[in-house]
């Protein structure tokens, strides 16, 4: 008689689940020890390797791959309220034609669209706009240089926002580059310099209009996955320091809610960094904040609050610049959509400078970037959740911004957390491996490595980087080649015996 589905089913199961045998008790400790050795090398390799470049590459790839299926969506407080949005102005490639194809950023159209932020009720406003050319096209020191009608106008509202008691900050990216040598080669061991802008005569005190930067590092696959929190530059003969975009934008944000607080407490963020910063030569070797503050001199007190704000973050983030690393990673959210036709909504608010300048946009309460996204623009790059895509330089500066209100800095996990989990993970894989034979062993612990999977989703939506997957799949494929190995040798050694006792 044929075997019933239900019988099939039941030895299907069987074959599935019925564990392991073994010949003696012996045989199964052996196998114990050398699946539990083989976890644990891994653990360990991986733990002391993970830097690497191999390794390294691994692990982008896998963060990059969840973030993703992370972007684009609304994330919600605790309570599930939605997050408070931005707005994005951007000068598109329709309004860059409307304009006669410049090759600089019209100043009066600039400055029109800043005074739309600020008589909009932004609550502050991020300009990623090269400054440093004049409309002419060339860099002057400032008292050398006649203004053009609309670089004047552009120098004298900022003067006058400058001035005020109370204003939105206006954040200005400067413009920054390695200095030559005297064969006239790029000197990379050198600080970076800040170049001269016209606007540098009339914002000497900065009070609400401040300099910002916005450096970025690039990986050897070309990927914008990480930033500067707080970069030392050449200046005058000594460093200084020059707070990020991202940086300044978030902490304007979070204090936006009491009067004219965000503006101090950028002056006086910069005040402590650049009083300190100023004893150092430009010839010293350590090139961040944390290497000098190593060194044997005294470091005030470099943490910067980032305070809980109802309707942006749950919680308040303090970040330390004296201990933080000079890369910090951006957990990107939102990016142009890579498929327009699946109509997915954006998460930030895009305006395009046309919109804007007829008051077709909506900025009361946001923080408002500024930024060019035509197709000339020259400044777009591959990120983690478009690599085959560039994205304008605008979205990076956003996102990292958007990283710091979110859960201030990726924050990796805890030593304890990784020893735990570490243990759990040696433990699991290596009786799975021991009591399953390899088919059935492999399934379950694919279904283990999808839960672990799972959870660094989770982990990531709250700063969390766990990077178990990489661990937890080494495993699983050193586990199951062994067995396959191991079938393999005992087939030929049956073969063999076969073979001898029929001769």
């Amino acid at each position: 008689n044929q075997p019933t589905w239900k019988q099939r089913f039941s030895a299907l199961l069987h074959y599935f689940f019925a564990p392991k045998r073994y010949s003696s008790k012996n045989s199964f400790s052996i196998q114990l020890a050398i699946n539990f050795a083989i976890a644990t090398a891994v653990v360990v390799v991986l733990h002391i390797a993970e830097d690497l470049v191999f390794f390294k590459e691994i692990k982008d790839f896998a963060l990059d791959t969840i973030m993703y299926y992370h972007s684009d969506f609304e994330p919600t407080l605790e309570n599930g309220e939605k997050m408070q949005r931005m707005a994005l102005i951007t000068i598109d490639d329709k309004t860059y034609r409307d304009w006669g194809f410049p090759v600089i950023t019209p100043r009066d159209k600039l400055q029109a669209l800043i005074e739309k932020a600020v008589d909009g009720g932004a609550n502050v406003i991020a300009v990623d706009i090269e400054l440093s050319w004049a409309s002419e096209g060339y860099i002057h020191a400032p008292d050398s240089l006649s203004l053009s009608t609309a670089d004047q106008t552009l120098v004298d509202y900022l003067h006058n926002i400058n001035a005020r008691d109370t204003a939105p900050p206006i954040l200005l990216a400067g413009m920054y580059r390695k200095p030559l040598k005297d064969n006239g080669i790029i000197d990379n061991n050198a600080f970076l310099e800040r170049q001269p802008s016209f606007l540098d005569g009339v914002l000497k005190e900065e009070k609400n209009v401040f300099w910002a930067s916005s450096f970025f590092v690039v990986d050897e696959d070309r990927i914008w996955r990480q930033w500067q929190l707080a970069p030392l530059v050449c200046q005058e003969g000594h460093l200084t320091v020059v707070p990020s975009l991202a940086l300044l934008t978030a902490l304007a944000e979070l204090h936006s809610v009491e009067g004219n607080a965000a503006a101090q407490k950028i002056r006086d963020l910069k005040t402590r960094l650049n009083d300190w910063a100023k004893q150092f030569s430009c010839e010293v070797k350590e090139k961040t904040i944390a290497e000098l503050c190593r060194i044997p001199k005294t470091c005030p007190d470099f943490t910067v609050t980032l305070p809980q704000k109802e309707g942006v973050n749950d919680d308040s983030h303090l970040i330390n610049l004296a201990a933080s690393d000079a890369k910090e990673r951006i957990v990107y959210r939102f990016a142009p959509s890579d498929k327009p036709d699946l109509k997915r909504g954006a998460v930030i608010d895009i305006y395009s400078a046309a919109e804007v300048l007829a008051d077709e946009a909506e900025l009361e309460n946001q923080i408002v970037f500024i930024g060019v996204t035509h197709q000339d623009s020259g400044d777009r790059h591959p990120i983690p959740i478009r690599a085959l895509t560039d994205v304008d330089g605008v979205y990076i500066v956003a996102n990292a911004a958007d990283t710091l209100l979110r859960f201030g800095q990726l924050q990796p996990q805890t030593p304890q957390s990784k020893i735990i989990e570490s243990i759990i993970l040696v433990i699991l894989m290596t009786a799975i491996f021991t009591l399953f034979s390899v088919v059935p062993a492999f399934i379950l612990s694919s279904l283990f490595v999808f839960a672990l999977i799972i959870w660094t989703f989770y982990e990531l939506r709250h700063g969390v980087d766990v990077d178990v997957a990489l661990r937890s799949l080494t495993i699983q494929i050193f586990q199951t080649v062994g067995q396959v190995r191991y079938l393999a040798w005992k087939n030929s050694q049956e073969i063999k015996k076969v073979w001898k006792n029929a001769q």
